[in-house]
């Protein structure tokens, strides 16, 4: 009994060092998977804002008239919405002409009243039987550019008895 008081607990310092870079690299593990999962849940809920505001502005320009409804006679201030239908799914010309007409000057005051926020913008309508370009409006995606998010979505209406095809294209630049 006497024996065992007199001894000391000691370790060997290399069950120490080993302690130690199994502790280092169960965190180091850690840390990368955190940073990953981080990032992935960043990417995806980037995404998921990006369509819901796609969507919301497609549906805004095919079914809504605007707010006024002749938004397209009235002062750029007195527009709270800028929707391009004459009825659900038929589309003003004089509504694409007006806007493809503030594209030059007024293109973010028009992009935010649209609800895009942070998202940059390009629409054209397309007639579908010859595929011209009959309207733009907004900047035109640079491909050779790099952008954290993008998205489109194409909506068909009518315009002049005609098939149209309306794309709407959102995108964010990489920062």
């Amino acid at each position: 009994m006497q024996a065992l008081k007199h001894q000391k607990g000691q370790m060997l310092s290399t069950e120490i060092v080993l302690a130690m870079v199994l502790f280092m690299a169960s965190l180091t593990a850690f840390l990368f998977t955190w940073n990953s999962i981080s990032s992935t849940y960043s990417q995806e809920l980037q995404q998921r804002q990006l369509q819901v505001t796609l969507t919301s502005i497609s549906d805004q320009m095919v079914l809504s008239p605007g707010d006024p409804q002749d938004w397209e006679f009235s002062a750029l201030q007195n527009s709270n919405s800028f929707g391009l239908a004459q009825s659900r799914g038929i589309l003003s010309p004089q509504k694409l002409l007006a806007l493809q007409s503030l594209n030059a000057s007024y293109y973010d005051q028009v992009r935010e009243g649209m609800g895009a926020g942070r998202f940059d913008l390009y629409m054209e309508a397309v007639d579908v039987a010859s595929g011209t370009v009959l309207y733009r409006f907004g900047k035109m995606v640079d491909r050779s550019e790099i952008y954290q998010a993008s998205a489109s979505i194409d909506r068909l209406a009518l315009m002049n008895n005609s098939m149209v095809r309306l794309r709407v294209q959102l995108w964010e630049m990489q920062r």
